[in-house]
Formats: C-alpha cells, structure tokens, sequence
C-alpha cells in the first residue's frame, strides 16, 4: 500500500506526463540555461525541454505543496511566485527520470568513503578527488563547494540520507528536489550528457536501508522501519511511524512512558542490541540530539 506521499508524487509523473502532450522529455540539455539571468528565465528553458521545474527560495518552494506542484507547462510556471525566487527548483526521481548524487564537502572529516581517507583540512576538489573520476556524467558546485552528479533514473531507487552510512552522501530521488544552476553558489562544472550510474553507486542506493537516525525527524523521507536491516521485526511499518509522528508533538511526560515503552519491547522480544538503536532513534526524535534535515540539496 502506498503512503500519502507516494500517492501524491504518483499523481505528480501522471500530470506531468500529460502536461508532456507527447513531447520528448530531454535530459541532455540540463546546463543550456547556465547564462539565463533570473530563475524565471531557467525554468523556461528546462521546462521547454518537458522537465518539470518551480521556484525556490533557499532551497525552500515557493508553491503551496512544495515538489508536487512541479510542472513543465509554460502557463502554469508563468503564474507562479517568481518575483522571490532566487533558483528554480528540479523535481527528481521518476517525473523527470533523473536523480542527484549529492557530496557535501562540509560535513568531510577524516572518515573513508571507498578506501580513501582525506584530511579535514582538505578543500572541495581534494575532496572530490577521492571519489575517483566522476566526471563522465553532468556535474554541479553546491555552495561550501560541494557536488551534485547528475545521472539517469534509477528504477526502484528512493530519496536516501546518508548513503552508505556515510552522512557526507545523499541521494535525491523520488519526491525530492535540487536546486539547478545558475543560483546563489551553484554553477555547471561542465556540460556532460545526464549518465548511467556506476554499478558501485548503484549497488549504495539499492542496497537494504540500514539504521539512520538522522530520518527519524523527517517522516516522509524514511522508506521503512528504522531497524530494516535487524532480523528482529517487532513493530509494523505504520505503528512505528504513528508513534514517531505523535513523538513529536506529544508532552513530555508522554515521551517518557514512549521510552520506557521501547524499553519493555526491546527487554523482552529483542536483543540488547536491537533497544540501543530503537532508543537511540526515540532519543532523536524527542530533540535530545537533534532532528534530521529535510531539505534538498
């Protein structure tokens, strides 16, 4: 059964397909609009080419539901908020079969991602050094002078934080969105044709999700229970999101029975292991260490 977002994003491709009429939807031309001089005029030029675009203002949309009023028709884009917007907006995943590898060079340290440790001191190009070449495909600087890798559409793929495990990697898919260039800190490093995905790439973004506790503020970007890669299933998908999504609103007093609900759960139908990452995901989303992101890149 589908959630209400993949509901909704389902609703999304529909439309846009038929606001298509047939067109062809072209994914080569990404970077024609790298001299326009307004978002305006950047969403013109893309959504003439059947992808389906919107204003943004600090990576927030400026429409009323966000990346599902996301369009390619000429009238539609002419009547919305334009006049705030500082970057057009890139719906990803199937409506424009198009996804977004996203490297944020900020949050780079001295972990390894692929065998290659890299210094803290290390700036952008450095970083991306040790990713090997990936510049066989469409490329972007985000501001702090990360990356966005531009590659075709992975069916069956979804929106993923922390790709890996490693909270330096994201992936943009299904009911997510970029910001294109040009716009504040962000430019086209080259003009590649949009690429396959390399198959170790691939096999990141397929692979089962494991523990991520930086989605357990963002409920709609999490594809399934927080323990997915436990053998030990307790609670169904839509219980557990229920209780997160009563987490957060709910008092403090009713936190605390919560916890020492997962606690009785984990004591007597899971091993110690099992409690230690269903309390610390229950920590995570009663603020004691932060709640996760829900922008895009």
């Amino acid at each position: 059964m589908q959630s209400e977002g993949e509901q909704r994003y389902s609703q999304l491709v529909a439309r846009v397909q038929a606001e298509r009429n047939g067109r062809p939807l072209t994914l080569n031309n990404l970077a024609a609009a790298a001299n326009a001089s307004i978002p305006y005029l950047v969403a013109k030029i893309l959504a003439a080419q059947g992808l389906a675009v919107f204003p943004v203002r600090s990576k927030q949309p400026l429409t009323d539901s966000g990346v599902y009023d996301a369009t390619c028709d000429l009238a539609k884009l002419n009547r919305m908020n334009w006049h705030r917007a500082d970057g057009c907006g890139l719906a990803t995943g199937a409506v424009n079969n198009l996804d977004v590898f996203d490297v944020d060079v900020r949050l780079w340290d001295q972990q390894e991602l692929r065998g290659r440790e890299v210094p803290p001191s290390a700036d952008g190009d450095a970083v991306l050094a040790g990713l090997g070449d990936r510049t066989e495909t469409l490329t972007a600087r985000t501001p702090n002078n990360g990356r966005h890798f531009f590659y075709q559409h992975v069916e069956g793929s979804k929106s993923r934080s922390r790709l890996g495990g490693d909270a330096r990697l994201e992936w943009f898919s299904d009911r997510k969105l970029v910001v294109v260039p040009p716009a504040p800190g962000r430019a086209w490093l080259n003009c590649a044709d949009v690429g396959q995905v390399p198959e170790f790439l691939k096999a990141l973004v397929l692979a089962p999700r494991q523990i991520d506790c930086e989605d357990a503020g963002g409920m709609e970007e999490a594809s399934g229970p927080l323990v997915l890669s436990c053998k030990e299933r307790d609670v169904p998908r839509d219980i557990y999101f229920l209780i997160l999504s009563g987490m957060a609103k709910a008092k403090p007093k009713v936190r605390r029975r919560v916890k020492g609900l997962w606690r009785n759960l984990a004591g007597k139908r899971a091993s110690q292991r099992l409690f230690e990452l269903h309390h610390l995901a229950v920590q995570r989303v009663c603020g004691e260490r932060g709640v996760g992101s829900h922008g895009g890149g």
